[in-house]
């Protein structure tokens, strides 16, 4: 499924699953993420259930439309602003928060390059839509107390100890 009609089609399963009161937490995940995810919750409702929630759904988008219906059920970072700056405000807004951070980090570095550090979480976050990638997050500097920087989200993956050694008999 390309990527426009995840998104659409994650947007109507919430949407039909809210009308029902079910509302699983979609924070930091992707579109995709988000359709695995409401996909089986809706597909194991009862059938009834599933029917009325389609059409409960579909009454509300037809009313609202889809990203109105479904703004309340998605997090905040993943609906695009409605306010459009002009190029020139855009880049006098960029100009000001650069201005205000304290420069690079000298010990934190994504892909070889040193990462900004900024004084508060409020202004790291503020610079988020300018870094071009909404799902970054915001986090204290491990190295100096008192810094922030925006990166991913860091999983760590469970694997077995390179020490462990199997012997087979």
């Amino acid at each position: 499924m390309n990527k426009m009609r995840c998104t659409l089609a994650a947007r109507r399963l919430a949407c039909y699953l809210d009308t029902i009161g079910i509302r699983p937490a979609m924070e930091n995940m992707t579109n995709r993420e988000r359709y695995r995810l409401l996909l089986p919750t809706y597909s194991n409702l009862p059938k009834e259930l599933r029917r009325e929630a389609r059409r409960h759904g579909r009454r509300i988008i037809r009313e609202v439309g889809l990203i109105e219906a479904t703004q309340h059920a998605y997090p905040t970072w993943a609906i695009a602003p409605t306010i459009q700056l002009t190029r020139q405000e855009r880049a006098e807004q960029m100009a000001d928060l650069m201005r205000q951070s304290l420069g690079q980090c000298a010990s934190c570095s994504s892909w070889g390059h040193p990462k900004r550090a900024w004084p508060t979480r409020e202004l790291a976050e503020a610079f988020r839509p300018f870094a071009g990638d909404m799902s970054l997050q915001c986090y204290e500097c491990p190295v100096d107390s008192g810094s922030y920087h925006l990166g991913h989200r860091n999983e760590v993956a469970s694997s077995v100890s390179p020490t462990a050694e199997s012997t087979v008999v």
